[in-house]
């Protein structure tokens, strides 16, 4: 963390590889790698997500719980290009003692790389990595057969 006239920038560094969470893209199918990020702030206010990659990132913001299986639930926004050169860039006025969660994929599907995080805003970020996997429904159905 570290502040510039009265903005403060918090960073996050990982990397999306073959061994990342997948989830499949409604509109085409596509399996894709993601990282769910939590994201706590302490104070309230603007704040902007912008990523930083050699590969072409998307980010989604999401309020309280993301569900890879069903990932319009809880949806804030999502940008793929917006901070320019193929990187996400986020703006969002982010609440204190709620639960945001950034899941930070790739543009093209299946692609690995590494990514950098930098949060702006009024007060530093708090970013942990969650361990998100897709729900799995199960049904079971009986059937009685008459004497």
């Amino acid at each position: 963390q570290y502040t510039d006239l009265d903005v403060t920038y918090s960073n996050y560094s990982s990397e999306l590889t073959t061994n990342s969470h997948i989830y499949f893209r409604r509109y085409n199918s596509r399996r894709c790698f993601y990282e769910a990020i939590q994201i706590n702030v302490n104070t309230t206010g603007s704040y902007t997500l912008t990523s930083n990659s050699p590969v072409d990132t998307i980010g989604y913001l999401y309020r309280n719980d993301f569900d890879p299986s069903n990932i319009s639930i809880n949806l804030l926004l999502a940008n793929d290009d917006g901070g320019g050169n193929g990187q996400f860039e986020i703006q969002y006025s982010l609440e204190q003692n709620t639960t945001y969660i950034l899941v930070v994929t790739t543009s093209d599907c299946p692609m690995t790389g590494q990514f950098l995080i930098t949060a702006s805003g009024p007060d530093q970020v708090s970013f942990e990595r969650k361990n998100i996997m897709p729900t799995v429904t199960t049904t079971m159905i009986t059937t009685i057969i008459g004497e």
